[in-house]
């Protein structure tokens, strides 16, 4: 299983276009995760958006403002996706901080 994951992290970085043993690959590598970075800033800041939209949805609606059950099946179906790296307990962590975070952002909308 270690062979595996090291040449699935070699062809990684072949589509990222970065030589593993090349002398700027430490910077190489740490630009590509500030590249991540900000785009995960950027979809989070956009759900956040969302979720004010949802709001006020549920507000016309007339519905409670936090749907377990919407949760759930959010965490669901991301602990059904495939993942190299990410176990099930930090997909769970991480969702529901994210899950957790836009609620906090319903609450405080007006």
């Amino acid at each position: 299983m270690l062979l595996f994951h090291k040449v699935l992290l070699l062809y990684q970085l072949y589509i990222l276009r970065i030589e593993p043993v090349h002398k700027d690959s430490f910077d190489c590598i740490r630009s590509k995760i500030d590249e991540i970075d900000n785009e995960i800033f950027k979809l989070l800041d956009t759900r956040a958006l969302l979720s004010t939209y949802i709001y006020k949805y549920k507000i016309a609606a007339s519905k409670k403002l936090q749907d377990k059950t919407r949760e759930n099946a959010i965490l669901n179906r991301l602990l059904k996706k495939k993942t190299t790296y990410l176990n099930k307990k930090m997909i769970r962590n991480i969702f529901t901080t994210i899950i957790s975070e836009c609620l906090k952002i319903q609450k405080t909308t007006q």
